[in-house]
């Protein structure tokens, strides 16, 4: 419950970034959210090391995992979902 409010309160600010800017894209949306996405799998990498020398709870540790794969498992499903659109328009004669 908890990663889904942040997921949505990040997507909300990445929504709020894009209409701000006014020349943003769709593709300007997905590759911020990318870049996020890459953040926190860094951070989730930083987290383990931080945690094997002694300096993190484990608590925190699965926790920033956690929110890590969440995050990566939806820009996969955003994938999957960009695929099918373009196999359907694909499909479709003109």
């Amino acid at each position: 419950m908890v990663d889904r409010v942040e997921l949505n309160t990040s997507l909300n600010t990445l929504e709020r970034k894009s209409k701000n800017k006014h020349t943003s894209s769709f593709s300007e949306m997905l590759k911020q959210y990318l870049e996020k996405v890459d953040m926190e799998q860094k951070r989730a990498d930083k987290m383990i090391e931080e945690f094997l020398s002694g300096k993190r709870d484990v608590h925190e540790v699965v926790l920033t995992l956690e929110k890590a794969d969440v995050s990566f498992r939806l820009f996969m499903k955003i994938r999957e979902k960009l695929i099918e659109a373009y196999q359907e328009i694909m499909r479709m004669q003109i």
